[in-house]
């Protein structure tokens, strides 16, 4: 059954749905209409505030004729799915404005295509008899919290980023069930999960003048809280997670948003992603510590010189995050710029993942797709990488692109975090 607005009184105020008003008798008034073909419609707007409480959105619908209607987009539980409402004039329903019922109720009276709101292919509207509904297909491995706020358009940037992924390792999240987790900041994220992450925050003094990474010891380390990341993985949950809001490091309080920023949310998607992939078999076999993994990584890392460090120093952490960017790399999802850096200094590794990895999930690209398709330097030295993109070079660059997650594991015995090394035996991966 669907909830009725007056359209008029909707486009001027966004006032509330006006509750049960079924439309009984309206498929009466509707049946003698002709068949026509199905229309395909466009969203003009999107509309995510002065709403009822159990939407996440509204969005604007131009119809083919004189009027438009408005697609509610409910906070629906089913993983999966994301039920949606159509909320229109009814006097333009009865009077044939908005589409004719098909003979086939199971087909599409309309379909509508999203990508004027920002979002990746199109859904159908069918006609109930009592109204119309639509399922909006949200990816499969992302959960929505019941309490969670956050901009649509921050929600369809990461769900058209998840589509992305390539169906057979999406497949293996699913049946893995390894989730994403968004939430509108790190209240509704990070501390919400593991509260004791708040109490370590409040007590870690900021000190602006102390790098986000820096080597100590001969090793490299994140100097960041929770706060300042914009994404993380909890292997030990399956779980990635990426608020739409946090903290800009050095600061007490300067906000970074990640609304509008299609890119970032790209690579960070496939970045944890490849994470995700890693861990997907168990946490103490994971893929980075199997030993071909293991002696690419090693060669790759002894051919880069102390003085080209910098350009990857959060990659020298541990192996896992080259695995993951690499991972991601291969996949499509990474920035040209950033796919050319990790591909360049890690080749003997991006080899590894692409022919002993990635096929096991249905997966596979050759040398010359990947020069084609995502850096056309792969196989040659990194000159070519420092050339196409000269500010790899540039220690802000890799703050950019690299400071886009924190790989962790909780303490299972206090709900703590620490950091680990692939050669140190802790129980955090930073």
């Amino acid at each position: 059954m669907v909830n009725v607005i007056d359209r008029r009184i909707f486009l001027g105020s966004t006032a509330a749905i006006i509750g049960n008003q079924f439309l009984s008798g309206i498929a009466r008034a509707n049946r003698a209409q002709p068949v026509v073909q199905t229309p395909t419609l466009q969203i003009s707007n999107v509309i995510t505030r002065g709403i009822p409480a159990e939407y996440q959105a509204y969005l604007d619908v131009q119809t083919n004729t004189d009027g438009r209607f408005t697609l509610g987009l409910l906070k629906e539980r089913i993983p999966g799915r994301k039920i949606s409402r159509a909320i229109y004039d009814e006097r333009d329903r009865t009077e044939g404005r908005l589409f004719a019922k098909p003979a086939d109720q199971a087909q599409p009276s309309a379909i509508i295509d999203g990508r004027n709101a920002g979002i990746e292919g199109v859904f159908n509207i069918h006609d109930t008899g009592s109204g119309y509904e639509s399922w909006y297909p949200v990816s499969p491995v992302l959960w929505l919290p019941e309490y969670a706020e956050f901009a649509t358009n921050y929600l369809f940037s990461i769900d058209n980023s998840l589509k992305r992924i390539p169906a057979g390792i999406t497949s293996a999240f699913h049946r893995n069930e390894s989730w994403t987790l968004i939430g509108k900041d790190i209240e509704q994220t990070y501390y919400w999960l593991n509260p004791s992450w708040r109490t370590h925050d409040q007590n870690t003094p900021i000190d602006p003048n102390k790098p986000w990474i820096e080597k100590i010891d001969g090793r490299w380390v994140d100097n960041r809280r929770y706060a300042n990341l914009p994404g993380l993985y909890l292997p030990d949950r399956k779980l990635i997670v990426i608020p739409q809001t946090h903290i800009t490091y050095g600061t007490a309080n300067g906000i970074k948003d990640r609304n509008g920023q299609d890119e970032w949310n790209r690579d960070t998607i496939f970045h944890e992603g490849g994470h995700g992939l890693d861990y997907l078999t168990s946490y103490s076999n994971c893929y980075s510590n199997a030993h071909g993994f293991i002696n690419a990584y090693e060669k790759d890392k002894s051919r880069i010189a102390d003085s080209e460090e910098h350009m990857v120093s959060y990659y020298l952490q541990n192996r896992a995050e080259p695995f993951a960017e690499i991972t991601g790399a291969l996949m499509g999802g990474l920035s040209g710029r950033r796919a050319a850096r990790i591909l360049s200094f890690f080749y003997n590794v991006a080899e590894h993942v692409r022919t002993q990895v990635l096929p096991h999930y249905g997966y596979r690209i050759t040398p010359e797709q990947i020069r084609e398709k995502i850096y056309s330097g792969y196989g040659s030295d990194r000159r070519a990488a420092l050339t196409l993109y000269p500010e790899i070079q540039l220690a802000s660059s890799l703050e950019r692109d690299a400071g886009v997650c924190m790989h962790l594991h909780n303490n299972s015995n206090n709900g703590s975090a620490i950091v680990q090394t692939q050669t140190h035996n802790h129980n955090t991966v930073v």
